[in-house]
């Protein structure tokens, strides 16, 4: 069959409650607006059309790379049910790939909040993390989100972690061969020093690697493992 186009119908309400008639029609006022789901009605029939057609809608467009029109119908979905857990997957995944990721770390957020077991909401968060130059937050998120899937982890996730690691590595670096103050605080607190600058060196003992100790003339960050 072939599907139909969603198309918006907004019904105008009789705020007058009567006509010229002497009010023998259209007598009962409306209680209040019209729904969401009757403004979302389709042409045909004029009936809701049921949510989950509209979640494959949705789907359809994202797929063919109309990611701001997907992000639309998604957002009409949850306008109806802000907790609507596909619709809120569907736009987050709208949202990632039209960049717009300052929105995207806002319903990463819901997502957690309703379900915190899911890894990849944490491996998304994780990449629009590092997008924005967040990495110790980036790499909490990724090594939250191999915690979560154990031995199915992966292997692109298990990679953009060992890359911010890595890059993190090169930025410290940096600092303590530039910035005497950083040097100081790393001496002191190496971890603290870090955190304090967004970095983040404690990671998981599946995934990570321990910080080795501090000399005076060179400052590895990680012991390897063997």
């Amino acid at each position: 069959m072939k599907e139909m186009p969603l198309t918006m119908v907004v019904a105008r309400p009789n705020l007058r409650g009567g006509s010229k008639d002497g009010g023998k029609r259209n007598m009962k006022r409306p209680s209040s607006r019209p729904t969401v789901a009757a403004r979302c009605a389709v042409v045909a029939g004029g009936s809701p059309t049921p949510a989950h057609e509209r979640l494959a809608r949705a789907q359809f467009l994202l797929g063919i790379g109309k990611h701001r029109e997907a992000g639309l119908a998604a957002r009409r979905i949850l306008a109806e049910d802000p907790k609507h857990i596909a619709a809120l997957e569907l736009y987050a995944k709208a949202l990632w790939a039209g960049g717009r990721i300052e929105q995207l770390l806002g319903v990463l957020h819901d997502l957690i909040g309703l379900n915190p077991y899911e890894p990849g909401y944490y491996s998304l968060l994780g990449a629009a993390l590092q997008a924005t130059g967040q990495f110790g937050k980036a790499l909490r998120a990724l090594n939250r989100s191999l915690e979560l899937s154990g031995e199915k982890a992966d292997a692109a996730v298990r990679q953009m972690a060992e890359d911010i690691r890595r890059w993190q590595e090169v930025l410290i670096q940096d600092l303590l061969a530039e910035d005497a103050a950083f040097r100081r605080e790393y001496e002191r607190d190496a971890e603290g020093a870090c955190e304090a600058r967004g970095f983040h060196l404690r990671v998981s003992e599946n995934y990570g690697v321990a910080m080795a100790p501090l000399t005076r003339t060179h400052y590895p960050l990680y012991s390897r493992p063997s």
